[in-house]
């Protein structure tokens, strides 16, 4: 089934809360290894050089804007349920964001955003998502799971 459960420690309340139910977790899920990984402040790297640090102007940011929103419509329009990102937002948080994050929602398609696909290689998988209940919020941390697709 899964072949593993990642747990990150930040040390947060939220992160705390779930440490009690990990193992309940793990073996629901049918995993037998649960990493825990310690998530640490920026830091800047001893000998990198500014010069390699990546910029983009102006122009850049409005291109990227646009073509966010062309995208969202496109989204909608294909009967597409759920937008994953391995970013802050869907949307730009100047121009733009407020239209994208409308236009996914209104199309009953769902958000997760903030996603690590640092580790993902190309293929089928099951997502299985598993949020924290909030009352009356409009958005929430939550834990997502990838496993291989049955027959890939």
């Amino acid at each position: 089934m899964y072949s593993k459960v990642i747990v990150p420690l930040d040390g947060s309340e939220l992160a705390e809360c779930v440490l009690p139910h990990v193992e309940t977790i793990s073996k629901g899920c049918g995993v037998h290894d649960v990493i825990f990984v310690r998530v640490v402040e920026p830091f800047r790297i001893a000998g990198a050089r500014e010069e390699d640090a990546i910029y983009i102007n102006k122009e850049d940011v409005e291109r990227i804007n646009s073509e966010t929103i062309r995208a969202a419509d496109f989204l909608v329009n294909r009967g597409i349920r759920l937008v994953g990102v391995d970013y802050l937002s869907v949307g730009s948080f100047k121009h733009g964001g407020s239209y994208v994050h409308k236009t996914l929602l209104g199309g009953d398609i769902w958000i997760i955003e903030g996603l690590n696909l640092s580790s993902v290689t190309s293929g089928k998988y099951d997502l299985i998502c598993l949020p924290l209940r909030i009352v009356g919020g409009d958005g929430t941390p939550a834990r997502a799971i990838l496993k291989p697709a049955v027959g890939n």
